[in-house]
């Protein structure tokens, strides 16, 4: 069997970990998605400001999805599971960058009282 921590196989620990990581962050932007959405509907769209909060909140899950992303491939594909998961990652990779680029084009709701 081969010891070297790159290429043996993921203990059923850490791939458990990683999936509820993957599930979590799948939810946060999926709930993001529904927000941008309702913002659209609105109307609030238009080629003005971004809204700063959500591209923070875009950019905060772009960085977890990344460090997840690293940590399932650092156990180099050796093992299904992790494959799938990083196709589920590069999926959330790519849904945050679209949120990203729809949010540039939504404007801060101003509360007039």
């Amino acid at each position: 069997m081969n010891n070297n921590p790159e290429t043996s196989a993921i203990d059923l620990e850490t791939i458990t970990a990683l999936t509820g990581s993957v599930s979590q962050y799948r939810n946060h932007i999926n709930h993001l998605e529904k927000e941008v959405l309702a913002l659209r509907r609105e109307g609030v769209v238009s080629r003005g400001q971004p809204d700063e909060a959500l591209q923070q909140r875009c950019k905060d899950l772009e960085k977890e999805v990344n460090r997840l992303s690293d940590e399932a491939r650092s156990y180099r594909r050796t093992n299904t599971e992790v494959c799938l998961l990083e196709s589920e990652l590069d999926q959330a990779k790519a849904d945050i960058k679209g949120l990203q680029e729809v949010i540039v084009g939504i404007q801060p709701t101003i509360n007039c009282k």
